[in-house]
């Protein structure tokens, strides 16, 4: 359903009414905070955790039991609407002092997640299980003329369309038949639920494409209104390559646009820097689905298999990937169904010194875990399979391997330490290396915390996945420099989205890239001593259009040392003063377009910046004035 055909209801007092009590709700942050300062929490049982919730009514505080779906024990009506206050609490410890809280509030923000945290402040209701439907209920009849309202509305149409397939809430609160139960992970989905999920989905699509249109510089958590329009189109296309629906497959591929200059350059940036006949790992939508974009729309690199590793915990996925034979693993697709296949931990009950210090060959290790060769049957809610040592090496054969990569810094072996647990999706991944190890090249967009950093050569816009050997780094160094160089010698797209009339240009549809190539660059070329090349890329950073456009952002703290170190006394000061001036803007104008950072975080990123600059004799008073602002206010 396009967007010319929704009907235009206007209920002004209805909508005026409720816009006006959201600005006055306090945020996510606040409500964690407060709850804090005011309250303690320990669970009933080990399963049990505290969540919140933002209803019509105001934020509750929810007792959930984990090992239940994350079924309500308790909840409690925490701050109100109707009276503008926090209410009294039964059933809770005292509370934390604010030092206590204001240093623990990150990691508590940080655990619950980055998306949980920005949903909070984009939907009017969040954090149960039918605010989605409660969304749709209360604002799907009007077109909202609030820019958050109407993002909120297409989040909750996205969100009741998952339903329909396989890992969406259960329930009929539309009092939908086919709702009553939730499918299996591998069950096939009936042409029926199909049609449901596209008119819910076209429905979010509709929203973001007014969005768009409305306002071409409004920001959310992927990039600007029409990246998050395209990723929800990208990620319908997804869903049906899932379900097996050919025909909607092809309609839905055939309603995005032909001519996205975002979503092409981002697409060209990754796969021009692939080996032939790769296997490329992403990890977001902004590093996946531009990919797809222009491997389907342009028929470009199509010798690329990307593989999302977020989606390689989900079955439906994995059987995709088994069943359209899109790269080799032998784990068997049936077990990916399985409850106690979704993750694997470490035997508790072996003996600590032997798991953490025996060595198992990957093989070995991939059999045990597919064989389901150790189970802990005692594990609450449902078995466990478990592995029995932490250490894994993958044995490899150099001179089979160097009929890919004809490298001399290759070794013999890649050496793999885990933690007390392993998800489905690392495992799968674990599955993949082995058996493409010497057929084809493995390559990321990040580095994946499953392998060490040693082992992870940057290719430009990639990482490169290789037993190295360490002892021959600097053969590594000149890889990647001379790999970087080639791509950014011919560099002439712009890896930022440009938010509307604000002109301003950011990073972070790609993480970053444009700044994070350029200075990864220069310090692999500085750790060769080599200060003329070091500064002839410094001047090509400066001189690079991109450059003068884009906003600070995180990013650009290693450039800003480089500058400084080379002698570029009065860039370095500049960006020094333009980064340390933002961070303090959104300490005090918190938003969750950003990662939340507590005070004593924000104060040590300043002072590193005024360090900095004393550092190398070239101080700033704006740097000075914020720091000892931000000093001054956590005194008080």
């Amino acid at each position: 359903m396009r967007i010319t055909a929704i009907l235009f209801f206007i209920f002004s007092f209805i909508q005026t009414t409720t816009l006006s009590a959201q600005k006055t709700i306090p945020t996510y942050p606040q409500v964690v905070e407060k709850f804090y300062t005011t309250y303690s929490y320990l669970p009933e049982e080990s399963y049990d955790k505290l969540m919140f919730a933002k209803k019509k009514d105001g934020w509750y505080v929810h007792a959930v039991d984990q090992l239940n779906n994350d079924s309500i024990k308790t909840a409690q009506l925490f701050w109100s609407i109707a009276s503008r206050s926090y209410k009294p609490l039964i059933g809770f410890g005292d509370g934390n002092s604010k030092e206590e809280v204001s240093s623990g509030l990150e990691a508590v923000l940080q655990d619950n997640g980055s998306p949980n945290t920005y949903l909070f402040e984009r939907c009017r209701y969040f954090g149960y299980n039918d605010w989605d439907a409660d969304m749709i209920n209360d604002f799907g009849k009007i077109i909202p003329r609030n820019d958050t309202l109407l993002e909120g509305l297409g989040r909750a149409y996205s969100s009741y369309a998952e339903r329909y397939l396989w890992f969406g809430n259960a329930g009929n609160p539309f009092h939908d038949p086919m709702l009553e139960r939730k499918p299996s992970p591998l069950d096939s989905v009936s042409k029926e639920r199909v049609k449901r999920f596209l008119f819910y989905t076209n429905k979010a699509v509709d929203c973001f494409a007014l969005l768009a249109k409305r306002n071409p510089g409004y920001q959310t958590l992927v990039g600007n209104a029409r990246m998050k329009m395209l990723n929800e189109q990208f990620h319908q296309y997804q869903q049906l390559l899932m379900s097996g629906s050919s025909e909607q497959i092809k309609t839905s591929l055939g309603k995005i646009s032909n001519n996205d200059s975002i979503y092409r350059s981002i697409g060209h940036s990754y796969l021009d820097n692939c080996p032939p006949n790769s296997i490329l790992i992403t990890y977001g939508d902004n590093d996946t689905y531009p990919l797809w974009y222009v491997q389907e729309k342009d028929g470009y690199r199509k010798d690329v298999t990307v593989i999302n590793y977020q989606l390689l915990t989900v079955p439906a996925y994995l059987d995709m990937l088994h069943r359209e034979n899109k790269v080799l693993f032998t784990t068997n697709p049936h077990s990916f169904g399985e409850s106690e296949f979704q993750y694997f931990v470490a035997d508790a009950k072996a003996d600590s010194s032997v798991i953490s210090t025996q060595s198992l060959p990957l093989d070995t290790f991939l059999n045990d875990i597919q064989t389901s060769k150790y189970v802990n049957n005692d594990a609450v809610p449902r078995p466990l399979v478990i592995y029995q040592a932490k250490k894994i090496v993958l044995n490899a054969d150099i001179q089979k391997l160097k009929k890919i990569c004809d490298q001399s810094n290759l070794t013999s072996s890649l050496n793999i330490d885990l933690h007390e647990y392993l998800l489905l999706s690392d495992f799968v991944i674990l599955d993949m290396l082995n058996q493409n190890l010497y057929i084809r090249p493995v390559c990321s967009t990040v580095q994946l915390e499953l392998f060490p950093k040693q082992d992870y050569q940057r290719e430009a816009t990639i990482f490169r996945l290789l037993p190295l050997n360490e002892h021959l780094d600097d053969i590594k160094v000149r890889t990647e420099i001379e790999k970087t160089e080639k791509y950014l010698t011919g560099y002439t797209t712009s890896l930022v989205i440009f938010y509307g009339s604000t002109n301003k240009y950011y990073e972070t549809a790609t993480q970053g890239m444009h700044t994070q190539l350029f200075s990864d660059l220069i310090n692999n070329i500085l750790q060769l001593g080599d200060t003329i090349s070091a500064k002839r890329w410094t001047n090509l950073y400066l001189a690079n259009s991109v450059t003068k456009k884009i906003s600070p952002n995180q990013s650009n703290g290693a450039m800003c040392d480089i500058l400084l170190r080379l002698g570029y006394l009065k860039e370095g000061k500049e960006m020094s003063e333009k980064l340390a001036d933002w961070y303090y803007y959104l300490y005090k104008n918190y938003s969750a377009v950003h990662p939340y950072y507590s005070k004593e975080r924000y104060l040590g990123i300043l002072q590193y910046y005024k360090n900095l600059l004393d550092t190398y004799k070239a101080s700033s008073a704006l740097v000075d004035k914020l720091v000892s602002s931000m000093v001054r206010e956590n005194k008080q």
